[in-house]
């Protein structure tokens, strides 16, 4: 594949969900041993996908506690007629439980099926007609069926995945059958060309043709074709791009785990997970033109061995005061290959990019994190820190420092919180100009009556704010950064 197929990343929005501390498993993770036979081999890595995605994960569970062992005995196979039934399940609309979510164009519509499937039918992301037939387990697969409208199913037909432009709305491209980037105003649907990418690869990896009723199916640069026992289809280099462009979403995790889940979805399960949607990280391995040469830092040169580290500090506060807002910190992407990585948050880290997995395009590339602490940090004294590790998932490496050997990147944040004390009016800990101004505007004179809040300035404990109180607190007047003496701290 050519990398430059693709655009370089512009610096992303930073998202505005933010997660504090440890990162912790959600609702729609695989359980953690799930993918415990990945060795992160890349020679083997096809073959150890396979086996674990060829099997119910329910009924391969032995030994003490119940681990997984798969076998690639083949996964809980669902009758096409019965998936009238299960996508209403799995493409629930999470905002309509009586609708389904329709594919390319993101329509919420009835969830019943239809007599003659007229409101939606069943669409083959895989066609049919491309190795599949009208039997066995790729038929029916629920990991590439999905509802669509009836009559952009037909207009799609049997066209290929791919597409000869970058973006725009889903439809015919050159021979290829584009699925739209532009259709889902809802984020937590993301588009669909990541997800029919993603299904590409889960099919090039599930069926490779030792199942009664199936073929070798693979994917490839180009139209699909035929070549004896193998077909190819869709278009390698696009699905690749897709990949990057539209991690997985929300909406695609939580299909991923309903058509696994025998609790989640005791009727319709098929007790299997695409694994690009739980670690897309695979997907260079498996389908990239090389080994990965990523390299992602923080600071403006990147270090030999990739590890860099940088530190927020969010300067000092008062006991009990407001935590300063996070800091933007600018992490940066070198190499020509694409990568996913992830953060993973240590102490009262908070960080807008959450603890998700994340993607960098090819070539150089920008976006900006926020790093800060959680609100609570303020509740005692000390120097309070936490630490962003910045995670390359990649599992190839062209050299040290990239990919796989590309070293963590840490991102330390710090706040010193010290002892309230009266004169630091505005709790940064130190008794500067903001605190001087605030003195004297409360500086009344000899005999004048106390303005609201100004009882703190009365430092002869006189009843008024006077040349006095202003000797008293022009000693402990110390300048920005400048913690007074301890006498003045009462």
């Amino acid at each position: 594949m050519n990398a430059q197929v693709f655009r370089p990343s512009a610096i992303a929005a930073v998202a505005a969900l933010w997660v504090v501390g440890v990162a912790v498993a959600d609702e729609y993770d695989p359980p953690a041993d799930y993918y415990g036979t990945v060795t992160g081999d890349p020679a083997v890595l096809k073959d150890q996908l396979h086996l674990i995605i060829s099997d119910n994960y329910w009924t391969s569970r032995t030994g003490p506690g119940g681990v997984f062992q798969p076998d690639g005995s083949g996964h809980l196979v669902r009758s096409y007629d019965s998936l009238r039934q299960a996508l209403p399940v799995v493409d629930r609309d999470p905002s309509n439980p009586d609708n389904v979510i329709l594919a390319y164009n993101g329509a919420s519509v009835q969830g019943a099926w239809s007599s003659g499937g007229t409101i939606w039918n069943r669409e083959h992301r895989w066609p049919s007609s491309w190795g599949l037939g009208s039997s066995g387990p790729d038929y029916s697969d629920m990991h590439q069926l999905t509802p669509c409208n009836p009559s952009i199913n037909s207009a799609r037909g049997n066209m290929p995945f791919g597409t000869v432009s970058s973006s725009g709305g889903y439809g015919a491209s050159g021979g290829y059958w584009y699925p739209g980037d532009n259709d889902r105003p809802d984020p937590d649907l993301g588009d669909d060309t990541g997800d029919c990418g993603r299904v590409l690869f889960y099919m090039a990896v599930r069926y490779d043709g030792a199942e009664g009723s199936t073929m070798d199916l693979e994917v490839r640069n180009g139209l699909p074709g035929q070549v004896g026992a193998v077909y190819y289809g869709g278009d390698l280099a696009s699905a690749l791009k897709w990949h990057y462009r539209d991690p997985p979403s929300t909406r695609e995790r939580r299909r991923n785990h309903l058509i696994f889940s025998n609790t989640a979805n005791p009727l319709y399960y098929q007790g299997n997970r695409n694994p690009f949607v739980d670690r897309p990280e695979y997907v260079w391995a498996l389908f990239g033109d090389g080994a990965g040469d990523s390299r992602i830092y923080v600071g403006d040169v990147p270090p030999a061995d990739g590890a860099s580290e940088t530190v927020v500090d969010l300067g000092r506060v008062a006991v009990a005061a407001a935590v300063p807002a996070p800091r933007p910190v600018v992490l940066r992407k070198g190499g020509a290959d694409p990568t996913y990585f992830q953060a993973r948050l240590a102490g009262p880290a908070v960080c807008s990019l959450g603890d998700g997995r994340h993607s960098f395009l090819p070539g150089p590339g920008e976006r900006i994190l926020e790093a800060g602490l959680a609100p609570d940090v303020t509740a005692s004294a000390g120097l309070k820190t936490a630490t962003i590790t910045i995670d390359n998932l990649e599992l190839t490496a062209d050299g040290p420092g990239t990919g796989a050997l590309d070293g963590d990147d840490r991102i330390v944040v710090q706040l010193a919180v010290c002892d309230a004390f009266v004169l630091d009016v505005d709790d940064d800990c130190d008794v500067d100009q903001d605190d001087l101004a605030a003195m004297l505007a409360c500086l009344s004179g000899p005999s004048q009556p106390l303005a609201g809040g100004c009882s703190i300035y009365d430092l002869d404990s006189d009843g008024d704010v006077d040349q006095s109180d202003f000797g008293r607190f022009q000693p402990c007047l110390t300048g920005q950064g400048v913690v007074p003496d301890p006498g003045c701290q009462e």
